[in-house]
C-alpha cells in the first residue's frame, strides 16, 4: 500500500507548523498520509534537509520569494539567490511536487505537479483564537495593523511611505506594524524611515499567535503589503477576524482571497506604488466583508480543512511513482 511521510526535521516558521497541522488533520482520515514502513518522504520546504536523499521523494515548496527578488536588500540577495538555485535543482529532481501556490513555478515535467492547493487555516489557529480572547493589544486598537516578518518582500517600506501620504492627505487613523526583524540592514532602514511619521507604532519583534490575532481583531483595518507570498496563513487569519482587509496584488495573496469570493482588480493595490497604497487606506475594498463572512465561523474553516485534506489524499493516490522497499 502506498503511504507518504511528511518529514518534519529542522526548524520551521509559523506557516510551516500550520502546514503540518493541516497534514495531521488530514492523516486522521486518510491513511495514505500517515507514514509508516516504506513510506515515501514528502519535504514541505524548498530544499530538503540532509545529504543522503532517497531516490524517490516529494517536495512541497513553501517559499515563493526566490522567484520574486525585486526590492531585496543586498544582505538578503545572496541567501535568496542560493535558495532559488537549490530549490530549482530539487524541484527538477523530486518525483512529484505538491504545489501550494501559483507563485511557485513549474519546472521540468508539468505532469508531476499537483493542482494548486492553497493552505486552509489550521487547527492551531482555532486554539490560538480561543487563547486570543484573553489578550488585548491597546496599541493596535483603531489603527491600521500589519503583522509579519520584516524581510524586504513584506514591503514595509512602501507601507510606511503610503501611510505617510495618507496622513498628509488628512487621514486620522494610526498605524501599528509588528514582526520579527530578519536582516539588520532592512531593520535599520525601516527605523530611519519611521522617524517623523505621525501616529506610527513600529515594534520590531515577534508576537505570539494569540497576541497577533488579538491585534488583528482590534484593528481599524488590516493591511497586507507584501510584494510576494506563496499561500499566506496571515491573510486567512486577517479575513477570519476582520471585515476590513486591504490586500496587495501579490499573486499568492490574490489567489487565496479569490478562492473565497471573486473580486475585480481594484480590490488589490499595487505593492510597488505608495500612492496606490495610500488610496487603499482611505477605502478598504467592499469585498473584504465577503471574505470575512466566508471564514468567520469554525464550521466554515473546518470545511476548508476537510476539502484540502481530501484533495491532497486524492492527488497522492493518483501518483504513479515507485514505492520504496521497507
Amino acid at each position: 500500500m502506498k503511504r507518504f511521510e511528511f518529514v518534519s526535521d529542522g526548524a520551521w516558521s509559523g506557516g510551516g507548523g500550520a502546514y503540518f497541522n493541516n497534514v495531521a488533520h488530514a492523516a486522521a482520515r486518510h491513511s495514505i498520509l500517515a507514514g509508516g514502513p516504506g513510506a515515501i518522504p514528502v519535504f514541505p520546504r524548498n530544499v530538503p534537509h540532509g545529504r543522503n536523499l532517497p531516490e524517490t521523494y516529494l517536495l512541497a515548496p513553501q517559499n515563493a520569494w526566490p522567484w520574486a527578488i525585486r526590492g531585496a536588500a543586498k544582505s538578503e540577495l545572496r541567501r535568496v539567490l542560493l535558495l532559488r538555485a537549490a530549490s530549482e535543482w530539487h524541484m527538477r529532481r523530486a518525483s512529484a511536487i505538491h504545489r501550494i501556490s501559483g507563485a511557485i513555478p513549474t519546472l521540468g515535467d508539468p505532469a508531476k505537479y499537483s493542482p494548486v492547493m492553497h493552505n486552509p487555516l489550521d487547527t492551531g489557529f482555532e486554539e490560538a483564537l480561543a487563547a486570543s480572547e484573553d489578550e488585548s493589544v491597546p496599541v493596535a486598537r483603531g489603527r491600521f495593523v500589519a503583522i509579519g516578518s520584516l524581510n524586504s518582500y513584506r514591503n514595509v517600506s512602501t507601507l510606511f511611505e503610503g501611510y505617510r501620504r495618507y496622513r498628509e492627505g488628512g487621514g486620522t487613523h494610526g498605524l501599528y506594524v509588528a514582526g520579527p526583524p530578519k536582516a539588520p540592514e532592512v531593520l535599520r532602514c525601516l527605523q530611519a524611515q519611521a522617524q517623523g511619521i505621525p501616529d506610527l507604532e513600529f515594534h520590531p519583534g515577534a508576537l505570539s499567535r494569540p497576541v497577533a490575532l488579538a491585534a488583528l481583531r482590534e484593528a481599524h483595518a488590516v493591511v497586507i503589503p507584501s510584494r510576494v507570498e506563496a499561500s499566506p496563513f496571515s491573510v486567512l487569519e486577517a479575513v477570519s477576524l476582520q471585515p476590513r482587509v486591504i490586500p496587495s496584488a501579490a499573486l499568492g495573496v490574490r489567489e487565496i482571497l479569490l478562492r473565497l469570493k471573486t473580486a475585480d482588480d481594484e480590490a488589490f493595490f499595487d505593492p510597488d506604488s505608495p500612492a496606490a497604497l495610500a488610496r487603499a487606506l482611505w477605502t478598504p475594498p467592499d469585498v473584504s466583508a465577503d471574505w470575512h463572512r466566508a471564514l468567520r465561523t469554525h464550521a466554515q474553516r473546518e470545511q476548508e480543512r476537510l476539502v484540502w485534506g481530501d484533495e491532497l489524499a486524492r492527488w497522492l493516490e493518483s501518483l504513479e511513482i515507485p514505492i520504496p522497499r521497507p
